[in-house]
This record gives C-alpha cells, sequence and structure tokens, in this order.
C-alpha cells in the first residue's frame, strides 16, 4: 500500500514535494552495515547465474559486474559468486525522493517500493536510501566495479577456434521426468469474434388477385453452440492470468523433442517488428543479450514468484527496473541469438522451475 492520494499521481506527488530542512524525527534512517563475507555464495549442481540471481532476488547483470564475468557465463560446482554490494546514497540538503530518482535515473515509485516507503514519499537530510545495484549519478563519472575482487568462476573454453551457435544453456534447469507437452504447432491465434450465422432472406410474398398478408419463411432452427477444442487443457489449480506475448505458429513445444533436446519454452514464429507484450504485469529484472544463444532477452518477474522469459528479439523497449502492464509492449520480434528465423522463445518460469505455458495460458 502507497498511502492515500491527494488527487495527484504518487509520481506528481513527489515532484511537487519541498524539501525537508533539519533531521528526520526520531534519527535519520539508516541501511543495515554491509557484511561481505554474507554475501558469497555456492554454486550448487545445475546452477546457472539466472538461478542465483532469481535464488536471491539480485539484478543478473550485476552479478555479472561484480564478478566481472564473461560470456557465456558458465559456472562450476563449488565455485563462490559475490552478491553485489549495497548501494547507497545518502540524502543531501535540498534533495527529495523525486529529486534523488532523478539524480540516478531511477524510476520513483520503484525507489520508494525498494525502500519500504509509503507516501507521502518525504526524506530528510541524513536519511540513507538504497539504491538499485546498477544506479549511478549521472551528474559523475560512472562508478566502476573494477574495485571489487574478482571471483574465480570456470568459463567453458570451445574445443575448436570455430564459432558454434550455442543452445539457450545458462538458464536451463535440470528438471524431473519432462512431460509431453500439450501444445502441437497448431497456431497461435488471439480468440476470433463469433462469426455471425447467416440469415435467410424472407420469401417473396405469393401474388393475388386480392391484397394478402405476405409470408415469410420460418427461419431455420439455431445451430447448437460447439465448444472449441482446446490444445491444452489446465491442470488443477492453474491460473489464466497470463496471455501470449505474440500471435503466430509454434515452431518448437515445450519439453522433450524426438532428438531428445529439451525445450524450457515455446518458439513462436512472428513476423519481424511485430510487437511482443508483456504476459502479464511485473518488474523488468534484465533487458540485454549478454546470454548466449538468446541475443536480445527480456525477463519480467510478476507477483506469486512468476518470472517470464522472451528471447530473439530485434528491439527492447524497457530496461531494467521498469514497472510494465499486461500487453504493454516489451520489444519487437527478430532472430537475434541462435535462430535464423524471426520469432520469439517464451519462457514461464515458477521460481527456478520452467514450467509448460500451455498450462496456464488461455486456451489455443
Amino acid at each position: 500500500d502507497l498511502g492515500p492520494s491527494a488527487g495527484l499521481s504518487a509520481t506528481d506527488e513527489a515532484r511537487a514535494m519541498a524539501a525537508l530542512q533539519g533531521g528526520r524525527p526520531g534519527g535519520a534512517r539508516r541501511i543495515a552495515p554491509d557484511d561481505p563475507a554474507s554475501r558469497m555464495v555456492t554454486v550448487l549442481a545445475g546452477d546457472t547465474l539466472y538461478d542465483i540471481s532469481r535464488r536471491h532476488n539480485v539484478n543478473m547483470r550485476a552479478l555479472i559486474e561484480t564478478n566481472q564475468l564473461q560470456p557465456p557465463y558458465a559456472l562450476s560446482v563449488g565455485a563462490t559468486v559475490q552478491l553485489p554490494p549495497p548501494n547507497v546514497h545518502i540524502v543531501q540538503r535540498g534533495e527529495t525522493l523525486y529529486a534523488v530518482s532523478r539524480r540516478y535515473n531511477v524510476d520513483t515509485r520503484s525507489l520508494a517500493l525498494l525502500n519500504g516507503m509509503s507516501r507521502p514519499w518525504a526524506v530528510w537530510p541524513g536519511d540513507e536510501l538504497l539504491l538499485p545495484p546498477l544506479a549511478r549519478d549521472q551528474a559523475r563519472e560512472p562508478a566502476r566495479v573494477g574495485d571489487v575482487a574478482p571471483v574465480t568462476v570456470a568459463a567453458v573454453v570451445p574445443a575448436v577456434p570455430v564459432p558454434v551457435p550455442l543452445v539457450p544453456a545458462p538458464v536451463t534447469v535440470k528438471p524431473a521426468a519432462p512431460k509431453p507437452s500439450q501444445l502441437d504447432s497448431k497456431p497461435i491465434q488471439l480468440a476470433p469474434a463469433p462469426a455471425k450465422p447467416p440469415v435467410k432472406p424472407a420469401a417473396t410474398p405469393a401474388p393475388a388477385p386480392a391484397p394478402v398478408k405476405p409470408v415469410t419463411a420460418s427461419p431455420p432452427p439455431a445451430p447448437k453452440p460447439v465448444a472449441p477444442k482446446s490444445a491444452a487443457q489446465p491442470s488443477a489449480g492453474a491460473v489464466r492470468d497470463f496471455i501470449w506475448p505474440v500471435s503466430g505458429n509454434v515452431l518448437k513445444a515445450y519439453g522433450a523433442s524426438a532428438n531428445g533436446a529439451r525445450n524450457d519454452g515455446v518458439n513462436i514464429a512472428a513476423p519481424k517488428g511485430a510487437p511482443i507484450k508483456a504476459a502479464a504485469g511485473g518488474e523488468v529484472v534484465y533487458a540485454g543479450n549478454e546470454l548466449a544463444g538468446f541475443g536480445n532477452l527480456i525477463l519480467i518477474r510478476h507477483p506469486g514468484g512468476w518470472v517470464t522469459a522472451y528471447a530473439h528479439a530485434d528491439t527492447l523497449a524497457v530496461k531494467e527496473g521498469d514497472l510494465v502492464k499486461q500487453g504493454q509492449q516489451v520489444g519487437t520480434v527478430g532472430s537475434t541469438g541462435n535462430v535464423s528465423s524471426p520469432q520469439i522463445h517464451f519462457e514461464l518460469r515458477k521460481g527456478k522451475e520452467p514450467v509448460d505455458p500451455g498450462q496456464h495460458l488461455p486456451g489455443l
């Protein structure tokens, strides 16, 4: 709950607030002191950088920079990875929360939520505010992570010096025995409006010497509605809070294929440049192209521990930290990464485990 509104949006209200003078009654806000030892985590069997970022609720790009990692970001079991240190700003005289958000190019509402603040978003000189790990003072030279001791993380080295397309291994989690997908290669389309049944024209009145009342043909009985077949029947407890990010033909269904390869999502063909829409509202936790094989990738975290992934995008319309609504455009369809035709690789995950999108999206 962000508190009551005075007729202004939260951001407009924050923009209109005057800077407070003096100190916060009862003492300044303080962030817990940094404990470097508590930020060291051990890589477990099957772990990817994505898994660690979700498990510890940290930004994946911040993990990459903190540990000075290089693509394809492969991790060795037993290696240690350092979580990003707290990024703290001390409020100066004359600053408001809105001024701080502009200084670091951070969404004002997101900054308030990160610090557990309720409206009005009042800050006093001396207060400590927690910033996103990658937030940098726009008025100064961007800070670098070179002063952070690098952590040794083993990387996979190709056996031959010829570039080889990589499958999207970085976000693959070893699953239990795969269940056959309930999706097939039928086109994914938004449900069309039901076609109106043809109306049979009225019969022409029979001629008669004397005026008679025209006789109209009785309309045919209305056809009984036939329930459409769904390509995926929801499992018990399944939700319908997600929508398909694009419409098109399924190129690769979820689950194991005939050659033994596993797809943790669904690959959907669509025209290059077609809009990619957020499957549900949430926060963008990654928008970049550092993960080998995925090309331009967007990850959105949703309430309830859900995460959606959108790979192979041509362009990105959002950045990390953005809050998006369901149906909002987050990018455009492309063929970046290890694919040769325009498409989107769409994944749905509950925590770190991939799930079949067909179980949680509207019937096809």
